[in-house]
């Protein structure tokens, strides 16, 4: 017969060995999916996009998909929580607004973003906000971060396609080395009886 912490152990591993896809940022009314690009990126990063350094100018792009739930108007756009703007928008629009979107109405919106180096030499936050509004008197928000980067005050050279993809990220995949280990363990602990 099979033990019970076996079974939680062996859930435990498949958690972590199988990350759902992507994560949903989700209300009553609808949901929103976040991804960033560095320049020099092959692949698109979920958001939140942590642990990168970027230079002024170093342009990267943001892919955002929104779906309702309900029949409701969606408002989508940006905001930089500090004093100073740290980012400009390159390509796209800094708000949209899409009214009476019905139910399962789905929209990808796309950005072109780049620091603009009026904050260098420090963390910078870009965050997205969202807001369903079936009606005046229900309205529900989501405001996410979408990319906390460290601004270098070095000017970023390049033609728009290239660049360091911010190198000092600690890319791979998230808990990979943990499963490992824990998969590790889990072998010796069995070969050991």
């Amino acid at each position: 017969m099979i033990k019970k912490t076996t079974v939680y152990l062996w859930f435990i591993i498949v958690g972590l060995l199988f990350p759902p896809i992507s994560y949903a940022w989700e209300c009553r009314h609808g949901e929103a999916y976040a991804w960033v690009k560095l320049a020099g990126d092959n692949e698109w990063r979920e958001a939140v996009v942590r642990n990168v350094t970027l230079k002024v100018g170093e342009p990267f792009e943001v892919k955002v998909t929104v779906k309702t739930k309900t029949k409701c108007d969606v408002i989508v756009k940006f905001i930089e929580p500090g004093y100073t703007e740290a980012y400009s928008i390159v390509e796209g629009k800094k708000k949209y607004i899409n009214l009476d979107c019905p139910p399962n109405w789905t929209k990808t919106y796309t950005w072109k973003v780049k620091p603009n180096g009026d904050w260098t030499g420090g963390y910078a936050p870009l965050n997205l906000f969202v807001q369903f509004t079936p009606s005046m008197s229900d309205t529900e928000t989501m405001e996410k971060t979408i990319i906390y980067a460290y601004i270098s005050s070095e000017k970023w050279e390049g033609n728009g396609s290239e660049g360091d993809g911010g190198k000092e990220s600690h890319g791979g995949i998230p808990g990979f080395e943990l499963s490992l280990i824990i998969f590790a363990f889990l072998v010796a602990w069995r070969y050991r009886k």
